[in-house]
């Protein structure tokens, strides 16, 4: 009986949190960026921003044992087309990612956090 309760608590610690860890990375894009005009030198410190402070909002997640890695693109809109990749590799029952993608009238962002479950 004690072995079954603690391997249940112990493997619901172990979900990683998608539809949170979305919610989160939209609000920080919108609310940052959607004023903003594109300009170089402005996105360099802007991507730093945006990625600390998701990777804060992540950490405040009730998701103890992960470990996290953020990422933020921004690049300009000129009207072309724009595809990104990115891999990590990890343990597929317990690691996972989330992406988002977000879009103003001169500008686009791709913010994407990895998270990884520390045994």
């Amino acid at each position: 009986m004690f072995e079954w309760f603690c391997d249940v608590s112990f493997s619901q610690e172990k979900v990683y949190r998608h539809l949170e860890v979305r919610k989160l990375i939209e609000t920080v894009l919108s609310t940052t960026l959607d004023d903003i005009t594109y300009d170089n030198e402005r996105c360099k410190e802007l991507t730093l921003n945006l990625t600390e402070h998701i990777l804060s909002g992540v950490k405040r997640l009730p998701m103890d044992r992960y470990k996290y890695v953020c990422t933020v693109v921004i690049g300009q809109k000129l009207g072309q087309s724009v595809q990104t990749a990115s891999r990590c590799v990890g343990e597929e029952q317990n690691d996972s990612y989330t992406s988002v993608t977000y879009e103003n009238k001169t500008m686009y962002a791709v913010a994407t956090v990895y998270g990884m479950y520390a045994v």
